[in-house]
């Protein structure tokens, strides 16, 4: 699951434009002033316009500054294949 998705399905947003809307955890919200967007590289942006930080309502929904952000898997390459490349770059120099 997406960030952006998991988000909104905590808060039960609801589609606005390109993004989504919710009430507020951080605060005593009955009109949605949380602005939910997914950026270009698959981050949540939140904004709440009452002015909450979005670590207070990041707590409220026991969540991490980290759960915006999407997980990056990182391959490296087989030892094997790292050696060889290096042998084969040094050869080059000579």
């Amino acid at each position: 699951m997406r960030p952006v998705e998991n988000l909104v399905q905590r808060l039960n947003a609801r589609r606005s434009g390109q993004g989504w809307k919710a009430n507020c955890p951080a605060h005593d919200d009955h009109v949605p002033s949380l602005s939910i967007k997914e950026g270009a590289d698959g981050r949540v942006l939140l904004k709440c316009f009452a002015g909450c930080s979005t670590d207070s309502v990041l707590a409220a929904i026991e969540l991490k500054a980290r759960d915006l952000f999407p997980v990056i898997q990182v391959t490296a390459k087989k030892p094997e294949k790292r050696r060889k490349a290096q042998n084969e770059q040094q050869g080059q120099k000579r």
